[in-house]
């Protein structure tokens, strides 16, 4: 295995564990995520693609956001809870991702960017998702689900063939995080 595929095994392997920890509502998933979103930045930045290493880090951002999120509700109680998404805030969030998604390609292409639409899509999709996940929405996992898809096709063209492994499996968990939460909600 070579230096780029250990990078990407590492990367594999603790987004795995993050999203599992993520299933079970555990604050670790964040801690995790940000680590393995640095593994596949690292992986991006010696391929040359620096778009992507930029995209990664708003992962970590984000990553960092659930991290406080998780830790203390900012309403005021000691836990963040499993809930619906508000439509105003789907409807934000919508609105933001259409525009950062048109944002995003406009910029790139003008960079004589190499991907297609379905990356930026693929993308745009998983950051709203991984925001909505951060806030404990259950709606993002259907969100996670549709960008896992797009992104097995876009890592497998790149030829990063554990990413799009990673996407695979993490549909695969995304169904199990789906069932798991709308179980906690049950519950609320």
């Amino acid at each position: 295995m070579n230096q780029f595929g250990i990078i990407e095994f590492l990367g594999l392997m603790t987004g795995v564990t993050a999203i599992g920890f993520g299933i079970w509502q555990y604050t670790i998933t964040w801690p995790l995520s940000v680590v393995s979103n640095a593994f596949f930045a690292y992986l991006f930045w010696q391929s040359g693609r620096y778009a992507d290493v930029s995209f990664r880090m708003l992962f970590i951002s984000i990553a960092f956001y659930g991290w406080y999120l998780w830790r203390r509700d900012p309403r005021g109680t000691d836990a963040l809870r499993v809930s619906p998404l508000d439509p105003r805030i789907a409807l934000t969030v919508s609105v933001a991702s259409v525009v950062s998604g048109a944002g995003i390609w406009t910029l790139l292409k003008v960079g004589s960017y190499q991907g297609n639409i379905f990356d930026i899509v693929a993308l745009v999709l998983a950051l709203a998702a991984q925001y909505s996940l951060a806030r404990k929405y259950i709606e993002s996992w259907y969100v996670l689900l549709v960008s896992d898809i797009l992104s097995i096709g876009v890592y497998y063209t790149w030829h990063f063939y554990f990413l799009a492994l990673l996407s695979v499996l993490t549909f695969g968990m995304c169904l199990v995080g789906l069932s798991r939460w709308k179980a906690a909600k049950l519950f609320v």
